[in-house]
C-alpha cells in the first residue's frame, strides 16, 4: 500500500470512528459535534490534496433529490423542532451518497471499516474469554441481562457494526498475504455478533454469505434468483410480524418471535392511513404510535422499528415510495458491479454489504439519512453501489474559476 493509498485508509477510519462516537458513551451532542468537525477536515484535506470529487447515478439520484425536495416541504408543512434534522438529513445524505464515495477508493472504505469493526467487536473478546461481567457501563452489559455492548452503549449497535465488519473482510481478502488479516479479523467480529445477540445483524450476515456463496459457485444470474427470494421472504415476514395468515396457527407462532414489533408495525400502517399523502414531518414516531394503538408496556413509548415504515410515517407514501426506489437502485446497481467484479477488486462485496443493510433496516430505526453511525455506513454502502462518473472537484479548478469571474468583473 502506498502512501497516497494508507492516507485515504486513515482519514476514512477517521471520519468512521467520530461518527460512531455517538453510539458509545460519549455524550451524543458531543458525538454528532464531532463527527460533524471530522467531515469538514476529513474533506477539507482530500480538497487540498486533489481528491475531492462527487459521483452520482441519475437512478440514485433522482429519488434522492425527490425526497429532499420532500423533506423540505414536510418541514414547511411541520416547522416545529425539525430545522436541524431536516439540515442534517440533507446534507449529510449528500456527503455519504455523493462525495466521499467519490473521494475515496472502494478498497479504502472497506478496509477502513473492516478495522473499526474489528477493533470495537474485538474488544468483547477479553470480556468472553475470562468471564467478565459488569454491571452496566462501560464495557458492560445491557439491562442487567448477558448481551455485551463493547464500548457502545446498546448490543444491537455492536450487532449491526460486527455484521458490517464481518462482510468487509471478505475484501480485506483479496490478496493471499491479506487473508490472514480477514480471517482474525473476521473471527473478532463473529465475536462481537455473538455476545451482542443481535438477531436481525445475524440474519443479515447469513444473506450476505448465501449470496457470497452462490456468486463464486454459479455466478451473477443465479445471485438475481436468491435476491429476489430473500425480498419475497422479507415480504412474507412482514405480513406474519403483523399477525396469522388465514387463522394458521403455524403462522402465529412465526409472528410472536418478532416480540412488540408486529404491534408497533401495525400501529404505524394505520398512522400512515390516517395521513397517506405526507405523513407526519420528520419527527419522533414514538408518540405518534402509541396514539394509534402502538404496545406500550410499562409506560414505554418505543419506536416503529422498522426504516422503510419509518420513512413512509415521516415522509407519507411520496416519500415511502421514493425511499423504496432509491433502495431498489442501489440494489441493481450493486448487482451490476457484482457482474464486473474480479478477485482483485472488492466490488463483489458491496451487494452483501447491502444486503446487511436493508436487513437491519427491517428491524431498525435507521434509514439511510442521518448521523447515527448505522445510518451513515448505510448510506455510504449506497454510496459505494453508484456507478456514475467521477466528477473532481480539484482546487486550481476554483481558484481558475474565481479568478475568471474576477477578470470579467474588472474587464467589465
Amino acid at each position: 500500500m502506498d502512501r497516497s493509498a494508507a492516507l485515504d485508509v486513515i482519514l476514512l477510519l477517521c471520519l468512521l470512528a467520530a461518527v460512531l462516537s455517538a453510539a458509545t458513551p460519549v455524550p451524543q451532542r458531543i458525538g454528532y459535534l464531532l463527527a460533524t468537525g471530522t467531515y469538514a477536515v476529513v474533506l477539507a484535506i482530500s480538497f487540498v490534496r486533489g481528491r475531492l470529487a462527487v459521483r452520482f447515478d441519475r437512478v440514485v439520484l433522482v429519488p434522492v433529490v425527490a425526497l429532499w425536495a420532500v423533506f423540505l416541504v414536510e418541514y414547511w408543512l411541520h416547522p416545529d423542532g425539525t430545522t436541524l434534522r431536516t439540515g442534517t438529513y440533507i446534507v449529510f445524505s449528500a456527503l455519504n451518497l455523493f462525495v466521499v464515495p467519490a473521494t475515496f477508493p472502494r478498497e479504502a472504505f472497506i478496509d477502513a471499516l473492516a478495522v473499526v469493526s474489528a477493533v470495537v467487536a474485538g474488544i468483547a473478546l477479553p470480556l468472553v474469554w475470562f468471564d467478565v461481567m459488569y454491571n452496566g457501563g462501560l464495557l458492560g452489559v445491557w439491562h442487567s441481562s448477558k448481551y455485551l455492548d463493547s464500548v457502545l452503549t446498546n448490543p444491537n449497535k455492536l450487532s449491526a457494526l460486527s455484521a458490517f465488519g464481518f462482510v468487509a473482510m471478505f475484501g480485506v481478502a483479496r490478496s493471499r498475504r491479506r487473508k490472514w488479516v480477514a480471517v482474525v479479523g473476521g473471527g473478532c467480529c463473529l465475536v462481537g455478533l455473538a455476545v451482542s445477540q443481535g438477531r436481525a445483524a445475524a440474519l443479515g450476515v447469513v444473506g450476505a454469505v448465501v449470496l457470497l456463496g452462490v456468486y463464486r459457485l454459479f455466478g451473477t444470474r443465479a445471485v438475481v434468483g436468491v435476491t429476489v427470494i430473500g425480498i419475497a421472504g422479507a415480504a412474507v415476514l412482514f405480513r406474519l410480524a403483523l399477525g396469522p395468515i388465514g387463522g394458521i396457527e403455524a403462522t402465529r407462532s412465526v409472528g410472536e418471535a418478532f416480540n412488540t414489533r408486529g404491534g408497533l408495525w401495525s400501529a404505524a400502517i394505520r398512522a400512515i392511513l390516517d395521513r397517506p399523502a405526507l405523513g407526519y414531518g420528520l419527527v419522533d414516531d414514538g408518540p405518534i404510535l402509541a396514539a394509534h394503538g402502538g404496545p406500550t408496556p410499562a409506560g414505554n413509548v418505543y419506536s416503529v422499528h422498522n426504516s422503510y415504515l419509518r420513512m413512509f410515517l415521516m415522509t407519507g407514501v411520496i416519500g415511502g415510495v421514493l425511499y423504496l426506489l432509491v433502495c431498489l437502485a442501489a440494489l441493481v446497481r450493486s448487482l451490476e458491479a457484482m457482474a464486473r467484479s474480479t478477485a482483485l477488486d472488492t466490488a463483489h462485496v458491496f451487494l452483501p454489504l447491502l444486503g446487511v443493510v436493508l436487513v437491519i433496516e427491517l428491524f431498525g430505526n435507521s434509514p439511510i439519512f442521518g448521523l447515527s453511525f448505522v445510518s451513515v455506513y448505510g448510506a455510504l454502502v449506497f454510496g459505494y453501489s453508484q456507478q456514475g462518473k467521477r466528477l473532481p472537484l480539484r482546487a486550481e479548478r476554483v481558484t481558475t474559476w474565481i479568478s475568471e469571474r474576477t477578470r470579467d468583473e474588472e474587464t467589465g
